[in-house]
């Protein structure tokens, strides 16, 4: 199969994202949610060190998160409304933000704070519970938690508020978008940070499992019920790797016997037939062949016209079960279109068999006649 995401399923949730506004090209949910193979939205920057084959299904449990009263002035976009440092959700995950734009001024005068590291690329900030979210390896007995991180613009229609709360239904891919995207790391969970993730997550090999640029749906808040409640699956496509062995074991071969011999007599056969022109099998016009099959060791084919003639006497004394006649009388000139019959005389078996066939000749004339 591709590499990347094979579909979505909803185990348990009222549907709370949306691809609206979201393509970034990714295999599936619009082009909002993917592995990206082989040419992802980064283009030619190092941004994932994890081959497709290691992919797994991923299962995501949202935590109990809703917005808050401040929003952005000029999208109406609320900011998340959990505080990083009390919330005790056991779906709310620590995580690695990422900051595109940290080197210009903040974009709004709310977003200063959370301006910590005025990088180039798409800059570490911080590693806090600021993802409304819990993702796991499904495919792991038991299944394991995975780390994940996130990303912020520093833009005026951006959500810098330090925590994973993507816009609702709007624009999340262009430039003075919000781009609130999710990273999946094919990693161990961990509360304690670290540090090959606190760099830019667009310069330096990541990772990453997936990209989802996904924004919510309307102004929704995350398993309103209870945490984990909502839940959205994605199901990997099972790549093939150098490292994956296949191993097929054929039943055994039959003994050879006479039993077994006497009822391949029933299965004899010649193929094609009719012959109509040509043979799949033939190399050229000039080697041209039926072919009996289902033989024993030994056998005489006398192959007769429809008036009696002898036309052909064929010896077989071979191990295969094949033969095959070139459809040449025994003077070696090639016998007229019509219909035939073969003899099979099996005398170590003490059988016969008799078979009907047609040949149809192309158009020839011969040099000799």
């Amino acid at each position: 199969p591709p590499p990347g995401m094979k579909y979505l399923d909803i185990p348990s949730w009222t549907r709370r994202i949306t691809p609206t506004g979201c393509n970034l090209g990714l295999e599936g949910f619009d082009g909002a949610i993917g592995y990206d193979e082989p040419a992802h939205y980064f283009g030619f920057i190092p941004t994932r060190t994890v081959p497709a084959n290691q992919i797994r299904h991923t299962l995501l449990k949202f935590a109990q998160a809703s917005s808050g009263t401040a929003r952005n002035p000029n999208t109406n976009a609320p900011y998340a409304g959990w505080d990083r440092e009390t919330t005790t959700d056991p779906n709310m995950s620590y995580a690695y933000r990422y900051l595109r734009a940290a080197t210009a001024a903040p974009a709004l005068p709310e977003f200063a704070p959370y301006i910590v590291n005025p990088a180039g690329g798409y800059a570490y900030q911080d590693f806090k519970k600021s993802v409304p979210l819990s993702a796991w390896d499904i495919e792991a007995n038991p299944p394991r938690r995975l780390a994940v991180g996130f990303l912020e613009n520093n833009q005026p229609n951006g959500l810098v508020d330090g925590r994973y709360w993507p816009p609702p239904g709007l624009d999340n891919v262009g430039g003075n978008s919000p781009r609130e995207w999710l990273f999946i790391f094919g990693t161990n969970y961990s509360e304690t940070p670290n540090p090959d993730f606190q760099r830019s997550v667009l310069n330096f090999g990541m990772p990453i499992w997936w990209f989802i640029a996904a924004g919510r749906r309307g102004e929704v808040s995350f398993s309103p019920g209870g945490t984990g409640e909502d839940q959205f699956e994605i199901l990997a496509n099972h790549v093939n790797g150098t490292d994956d062995v296949f191993e097929f074991k054929a039943p055994a071969a039959p003994t050879p016997s006479e039993e077994l011999a006497k009822e391949d007599v029933k299965k004899i056969n010649v193929f094609p037939n009719p012959y109509y022109a040509l043979n799949a099998a033939e190399t050229n016009r000039f080697v041209r062949f039926v072919t009996f099959n289902f033989l024993p060791k030994k056998a005489t084919i006398r192959i007769f016209n429809l008036a009696g003639q002898l036309v052909r006497v064929l010896e077989k004394d071979d191990d295969s079960q094949f033969f095959r006649w070139d459809l040449n009388n025994q003077n070696n000139f090639p016998v007229a279109s019509g219909m035939y019959i073969a003899h099979i005389e099996m005398p170590d078996l003490g059988s016969t068999k008799i078979l009907k066939f047609a040949i149809i000749q192309e158009q020839e004339i011969l040099d000799i006649f």
